[in-house]
């Protein structure tokens, strides 16, 4: 675990010796994925979590089914944000703690400004009052990288983990997602007991039988064992991450689970909305994309996703966003040819992604757009700051238009303190010594009113 960029998935290619790193969107890990290596006799599973911001729920599940964690830290640039969150998972889920200290190679490295952060946050490392194991490393070059993996290998030992092959059984579901060839496809990792081809299994409410069992290298297994993670084909349809595994069908329903069926979408606003359709590859993203677009200003106000899911975009999401006026968000997966051609047809727009940061910055502008249209659009509303009296008795209201906008002839009424105190018409408007019939947000005019309205400076002019 660890912040984004602070070389996890790097130490994970060094230990490997393979290129996980370079099949990664914009560098940054979108999925939980899960590799076994051996060393010095003895099997490794390492469970790489994201360290985007976005991904706090999939870096749950990832410490929840983890014998060790360990805290990947750069040294130069010290605990950030994320390296916090899964130091706060850690101790949740009291399991014992490495910390490396990464790019120990680069001149700025400073592992004594780290060690006196983590002791500040809680977490006491060897020499500074406690006997959390720090190993500085270089995940770039390889340095102590074998002295880390000894001491996973002595923690292991020190801290036996409590897997045996014997029932019950203990699994987690860490990622799943609809492969378009082999249907619903589940991310496994077993802590006790074992799953073996053929065996009915559930996961919540889904349940199917085990057809393939593969591991990180895509080759077949029998059975899966304790430590041993692996993907299960067979499920009848994609099941819940973070969900844990059952021998046998499921007798869970919806209701028990609390899952809602539906979720009815705030259609009651004023003004546009943005409704999208949101389609992603694996569960986990998904969960991800919801969480950060939540997150975003003004999103519970102007906008709505109306439907998600996962699995590529067909000629369905194409049709309910022609009916509903959704653009459809597809993260990392295919729009299907027929598709294409129907949103051609239809004027639907479909916007495709594969870092997630990259779609939630264009959902944030949008939403931006739609704010300032309506601060410009919406009821005119104005400031009363400057009160100019006539030869002619009248008297001209200097205001600032700080909603919408005010147009010669507009009704208004006049607001004191949040209380109404008359109403009037707005008979002309000019901006300098130029009449005008339109002022915008932002702009300050002189206003004259029709009838004897008694408006002081501080009150509020807002169209009817």
């Amino acid at each position: 675990m660890g912040h984004v960029d602070h070389g996890k998935t790097t130490l994970l290619d060094t230990v490997r010796n393979s290129h996980v790193v370079t099949a990664e969107s914009g560098g940054i890990t979108q999925h939980i994925g899960s590799y076994a290596i051996e060393f010095q006799g003895k099997k490794i599973t390492f469970i790489d979590t994201p360290g985007h911001e976005a991904f706090s729920a999939m870096r749950v599940r990832g410490g929840k089914v983890a014998d060790i964690i360990v805290l990947v830290i750069d040294a130069a640039e010290g605990v950030m944000p994320q390296t916090l969150e899964a130091l706060s998972s850690a101790f949740s889920y009291k399991v014992p703690i490495i910390v490396a200290l990464n790019k120990i190679d680069l001149p700025s490295a400073n592992p004594t400004m780290v060690k006196g952060q983590l002791a500040k946050s809680g977490l006491l490392v060897e020499g500074y009052g406690g006997d959390t194991v720090t190993v500085e490393i270089s995940a770039k070059t390889g340095q102590n990288v074998d002295s880390l993996l000894e001491m996973i290998l002595l923690t292991a030992q020190l801290n036996p983990p409590k897997g045996r092959w014997d029932p019950p059984l203990e699994a987690y579901i860490i990622e799943s997602k609809l492969d378009r060839r082999r249907g619903p496809v589940a991310s496994i990792v077993v802590k006790s007991g074992k799953i073996s081809l053929g065996e009915e299994i559930s996961a919540g409410t889904i349940s199917g039988k085990v057809k393939q069992l593969l591991n990180d290298k895509g080759e077949r297994l029998s059975e899966v064992g304790p430590g041993i993670s692996a993907e299960v084909l067979g499920f009848s349809s994609v099941p819940v991450v973070g969900e844990s595994i059952n021998l046998g069908k499921s007798h869970v329903s919806e209701q028990k689970l609390g899952h809602p069926s539906t979720v009815t979408p705030p259609f009651d606003v004023e003004g546009p909305m943005l409704k999208i359709i949101l389609k992603a590859d694996v569960m986990g993203s998904l969960e991800a994309l919801k969480i950060s677009l939540n997150h975003l200003p003004f999103f519970s106000s102007q906008a709505s996703v109306i439907f998600s899911g996962i699995g590529d975009v067909s000629d369905s999401d194409v049709n309910l966003a022609k009916a509903s006026s959704a653009v459809i968000f597809a993260f990392r997966v295919k729009v299907v040819e027929w598709a294409i051609k129907m949103a051609e047809s239809l004027n639907v727009e479909i916007r495709s992604y594969l870092i997630i940061y990259k779609l939630t910055e264009d959902v944030e502008t949008a939403l931006k757009g739609i704010t300032a249209w309506k601060k410009s659009e919406g009821p005119g509303q104005a400031l009363v700051l400057k009160i100019f009296p006539l030869n002619s008795g009248d008297r001209i209201f200097g205001c600032r238009v700080t909603q919408g906008s005010l147009r010669t002839g507009d009704r208004i009424k006049i607001m004191r303190e949040d209380g109404e105190i008359g109403k009037s018409r707005i008979k002309n408007l000019k901006i300098g010594k130029e009449k005008v019939d339109k002022v915008i947000t932002e702009k300050e005019c002189g206003a004259l009113l029709t009838g004897a309205v008694s408006v002081l400076i501080g009150d509020k002019l807002e169209v009817i």
